[in-house]
């Protein structure tokens, strides 16, 4: 064998130049249905493919508000002693940012207690929700898919832990007569995404149980129906009317 036939390079050709006919070809374009090319183009609308551009959790924050504590603030012990078992983060006092004359707020009172969580604190916080604490819940319904934040999409999705629910936590439950009184807790998930739908995409794949869209939104209707129904109608609307008229009709004669 010669010298050239052992250094040279076996090439390969990666160009595939088989040819289908004209019936297979016709096949595959109506395999791409309508559904399958709308579903696509939603996608790549909703998500980027790039991998800096995928959403992620930024924080976990975690609130609990009694406002009892204005006359008592020893309450708030068995708050922060909770939340603290829960996380295994420094708790801190959550302080009043309004004023309330009626119920003797003042601002920068302490009335609650919270814990930010950052990752991977966050991330194993709620993968102990996912794995221990939901599937206990009975008649809790799931996640809601709208952000948290009233007339805002900014990607916080929140949702509350019920007072006979805070003890089922495993760090809670063996110590569950140490604690006094356990309270409500809220959990605001903030995300880096830009709409509740792409948090709503990352969550899920934390294995966190959502509602049906349809149904959260006809509940959102209904609680708007409830609350205009419940508005008591100004007993003076009439003669503010009546002022009105006649400050029109002093008007036109002075005119």
């Amino acid at each position: 064998m010669s010298s050239s036939g052992r250094l040279r390079r076996r090439l390969v050709n990666i160009i595939d130049y088989s040819t289908i006919t004209e019936t297979q070809y016709n096949r595959i374009e109506r395999l791409k249905t309508k559904a399958v090319r709308e579903l696509q183009r939603g996608f790549d609308k909703n998500f980027s493919p790039r991998a800096d551009h995928l959403p992620a959790i930024r924080k976990v924050v975690l609130k609990i508000w009694d406002e009892k504590a204005v006359n008592n603030k020893q309450i708030l012990l068995p708050a922060l002693l909770s939340l603290e078992a829960i996380t295994g983060a420094p708790a801190q006092p959550l302080l009043a940012t309004l004023k309330d004359t009626s119920k003797v707020i003042r601002v920068g009172m302490p009335l609650g207690a919270q814990v930010t969580l950052n990752p991977p604190q966050a991330h194993e916080f709620l993968d102990k929700c996912t794995q221990t604490l939901l599937p206990r819940l009975r008649e809790w319904p799931g996640l809601s898919p709208f952000c948290s934040k009233k007339g805002k999409s900014v990607g916080i999705l929140g949702f509350k832990i019920p007072v006979g629910s805070v003890g089922a936590f495993p760090d809670i439950e063996p110590h569950f007569d140490l604690y006094p009184m356990l309270y409500e807790i809220h959990v605001e998930i903030h995300t880096t995404a830009g709409t509740d739908k792409a948090a709503a995409a990352l969550l899920s794949g934390f294995q966190m149980p959502f509602r049906e869209r349809s149904e959260v939104v006809q509940e959102i209707k209904a609680n708007e129906a409830t609350r205009n129904a419940n508005k008591v109608s100004d007993p003076f609307a009439k003669y503010k009317k009546k002022e009105v008229d006649v400050t029109k009709s002093v008007t036109k004669s002075r005119s």
